[in-house]
């Protein structure tokens, strides 16, 4: 890997939160953990990071209206969307995300090593 890479994690479980900051840490990258689509909004468009990872599924305010305001301030930030069902089936959930301008999308049931996969392909 070439340099750090400053990432900012959108989750609201906390364990699951953790769990992908401390794999990304792991790889070298700088990572902010945050819980919700509205803080994460705001801290995104101050200070864009070079990736975003983001829950689909959270309460008030989800990833796809995350996305959305993202995209109307940083067209080309690397985003990558992930969730593990919810009110719609994965599948459906993850191709709106995409359709929104996810460069990617990561089903949470798959292994971790998928998410750190897709991080290094992204910023490659």
């Amino acid at each position: 890997m070439k340099s750090p890479a400053n990432i900012v994690v959108v989750e609201d479980d906390p364990g699951l939160r953790h769990s992908f900051a401390r794999m990304l840490r792991a790889e070298g990258h700088v990572v902010l953990e945050m819980e919700n689509g509205r803080t994460a909004l705001a801290e995104v468009l101050a200070k864009p990071p070079d990736l975003l990872i983001t829950d689909v599924n959270m309460p008030e305010f989800d990833g796809l209206e995350l996305i959305r305001g993202v995209r109307k301030r940083h067209p080309d930030l690397p985003i990558i969307a992930m969730t593990v069902g919810g009110a719609l089936p994965t599948d459906v959930t993850l191709d709106a995300a995409r359709l929104l301008g996810a460069h990617a999308t990561f089903d949470k049931l798959t292994s971790p090593k998928v998410l750190v996969e897709l991080v290094a392909r992204i910023l490659a």
